[in-house]
């Protein structure tokens, strides 16, 4: 795992785990619409910690990670847009039928990935601290896939880890495994 990616991993999860009032002494800026989620995305990272930490390894050990001078061209575009993502509405997450809810959970680990593995300097909000942006943005990923995955057990006749299970297998597959080798 890249330094930066473990850092910002270990600095949100004791983000997370800080009592409220320390998080908004500490952090003044906040995403008023996430605030009331942290205690979601705080699972939502629990219990994806040992999946996220096993894709930044591998992704390191195939020097995959976004790091200079590695990386893509829009990089930058894409974390901007992640910096200012908010929750998804509810209702349309009942509109949306189960392909759609599995695409997006897929997209938003994904996401969640390359947050973790982006640039500092990439984390750039203006009139905030680059480590707020990073966590803000993060705290928004999980909580919107918390939201995603809810909705999709909502969805299915199956037990409720399913889809959040088939997505977590497809985003490996997509950022792990390379393309030129046969998948075990």
């Amino acid at each position: 795992m890249s330094l930066v990616s473990k850092y910002r991993l270990q600095f949100l999860i004791t983000w997370l785990a800080m009592d409220a009032s320390l998080r908004a002494a500490l952090s003044p800026r906040q995403v008023p619409a996430v605030v009331g989620l942290l205690a979601q995305a705080r699972a939502m990272q629990q219990a994806l910690h040992p999946w996220l930490v096993a894709v930044l390894t591998r992704r390191e050990r195939l020097a995959w990670t976004l790091h200079p001078p590695h990386l893509p061209d829009g990089l930058a575009a894409h974390v901007q847009d992640a910096l200012k993502l908010e929750l998804f509405d509810p209702r349309e997450l009942r509109r949306w039928p189960t392909p759609w809810l599995g695409y997006l959970l897929e997209a938003e680990l994904a996401r969640l990935v390359w947050l973790l593995e982006a640039p500092t300097v990439l984390m750039a909000r203006p009139g905030w601290e680059r480590w707020e942006a990073a966590r803000w943005a993060l705290a928004t990923c999980l909580a919107r896939i918390s939201q995603l995955a809810r909705a999709l057990a909502q969805w299915r006749s199956s037990p409720p880890c399913a889809g959040l299970n088939a997505a977590l297998e497809a985003t490996w597959q997509r950022l792990t495994v390379d393309n030129w080798q046969e998948v075990a």
